[in-house]
């Protein structure tokens, strides 16, 4: 889990790729911090305030998904997302001057290290079935902010989810049968 620290590191890449490292076949990275509407203008990224305010190391949300699918992770899916207003007037004017209608979000992804075999990154449909299994989510598990599975209700996923699903820690709680099947 990381909360807003990696914003603050140069090299994010490089983050990135050590938790891939230390990771095994599906396992999961919830990855909390600042992300930006497009690339940050040097100039901000420079302003010492904008540091202080966690926005000078944003990284552009595009770039993070650019970066998982390179690095071997499943596409990130968002779990949570607000807005951050800018309450500082002089940062909200470098900003406008420098970087137009740039916007910035707090959002937690999460992401899962996709095995490099052809055969468990599937991209098959299937019908998945949450049991209610998981303490505390008895009725339904929401898996990230749009992806919600009612208890013993069957579900349609496809691509990496439903690779995911079958591979991860959440396979017990699941059944599954083929579409249409």
């Amino acid at each position: 889990i990381s909360n807003c620290v990696v914003n603050l590191a140069l090299d994010k890449r490089a983050v990135l790729v050590g938790a891939h490292h230390v990771l095994k076949d599906f396992g999961e990275v919830y990855f909390s911090d600042i992300y930006a509407s497009a690339p940050v203008p040097e100039a901000i990224r420079r302003n010492k305030t904008a540091w202080g305010e966690c926005l000078a190391g944003a990284l552009y949300w595009r770039d993070l998904y650019d970066m998982c699918e390179e690095i071997g992770f499943s596409r990130p899916v968002t779990v949570h997302a607000k807005d951050v207003p800018i309450d500082n007037a002089e940062l909200e004017e470098e900003i406008q001057r420098h970087g137009g209608s740039l916007h910035f979000a707090s959002v937690t992804y999460r992401f899962f290290k996709l095995p490099r075999t052809r055969e468990a990154q599937q991209e098959e449909h299937v019908v998945a079935t949450y049991k209610g299994s998981i303490e505390g989510f008895e009725e339904r598990f929401q898996f990230a902010h749009d992806v919600v599975f009612p208890a013993h209700k069957p579900v349609k996923v496809e691509g990496q989810l439903a690779a995911i699903l079958q591979g991860s820690r959440y396979k017990p709680h699941f059944d599954f049968t083929a579409e249409g099947g």
